[in-house]
């Protein structure tokens, strides 16, 4: 995972995967807490991430890694994770 950021916002790049299973899913849930607190650090109070409209799968995990959908553009599912 990437972290992207200005002085406005923080976007999380997530990388290309595959298959999930529970490993996969635990290693991202320990990263995005690490992630998290660096963005806390900086005054942040969101992550966000994008994830193309028609990966279902991407869009499940990231739901169950507590991002909230937030909207859409460019064909992109975009959501949010923090103080939503």
């Amino acid at each position: 995972m990437d972290l992207e950021y200005t002085k406005d916002f923080a976007i999380l790049h997530l990388p290309r995967v595959d298959r999930f299973n529970k490993s996969v899913y635990l290693d991202m849930k320990s990263t995005i807490k690490s992630i998290w607190e660096r963005v806390l650090f900086h005054g942040w109070t969101n992550l966000w991430v994008a994830v193309p409209e028609t990966d279902e799968a991407l869009g499940k995990l990231v739901s169950r890694l507590g991002f909230v959908h937030s909207g859409t553009a460019d064909n992109m599912n975009v959501f949010e994770y923090g103080e939503v």
